[in-house]
């Protein structure tokens, strides 16, 4: 098992693609990344899928429609008569 922890340490004239950038430098290939709720955007998904790492993102409340999604997504599948 790898364990990492990656903080900023160079100012960026722009922080658009900072996980893009990180994503690069730490070579994540088989890597399960995990992150706060700051990086939980479809961009972040999609820039660690295309890394080849599998990821965990945090979800909070002010996110609104992501928590009901994702209760929905492990909810319980319905019982079906037979």
């Amino acid at each position: 098992m790898k364990l990492a922890c990656a903080w900023a340490s160079t100012r960026r004239q722009s922080p658009a693609n900072e996980p893009r950038v990180l994503l690069a430098l730490l070579g994540v290939r088989g890597c399960v990344m995990s992150a706060d709720a700051g990086f939980t955007q479809p961009s972040t998904a999609a820039a660690l899928t295309q890394a080849g790492a599998d990821y965990v993102l945090a979800l909070k409340g002010r996110q609104r429609q992501l928590p009901p999604a994702a209760q929905l997504a492990f909810a319980p599948a319905p019982t079906v008569a037979t």
